[in-house]
């Protein structure tokens, strides 16, 4: 009789698994003032939701002259909003260059502000 319970329960933690990751996941998307550090949207999906998908879901809109800096898992935010700045992503048979690692170096530098209000926010289990 449990056995039978066991089967037909439904699995309410298979909506957060994240078959890549192989762990169960909240995704959190934060949009972030790089002026002064305050956090102006999240927004949330399951684990295995992508980035630039999330992104299109949540019917977040920037003006045409914001500059949108993303990391590598927003690769077709071009397509959507002009005025963004993506890291280059290396592909499986082709490395990176030396002037797209330094390019990426300088993305990734002036997006540590926005990393750090995110581990912030995730530290002290804002969100969870």
């Amino acid at each position: 009789m449990p056995q039978s319970r066991r089967l037909n329960a439904p699995k309410k933690q298979r909506r957060h698994y994240s078959g890549k990751k192989k762990r169960h996941a909240l995704k959190t998307r934060a949009i972030v003032n790089k002026a002064d550090g305050k956090v102006l949207c999240l927004a949330f999906a399951n684990g295995k939701r992508a980035d630039l998908r999330l992104f299109k879901e949540s019917g977040v809109h920037a003006k045409s002259e914001t500059v949108l800096e993303a990391n590598a898992g927003y690769q077709g935010l071009a397509k959507i909003h002009s005025n963004c700045v993506l890291a280059k992503k290396r592909f499986k048979r082709s490395p990176l260059r030396k002037a797209n690692k330094l390019r990426n170096h300088d993305i990734s530098s002036r997006r540590a502000l926005s990393e750090h209000v995110i581990g912030f926010v995730e530290r002290f289990r804002i969100v969870s």
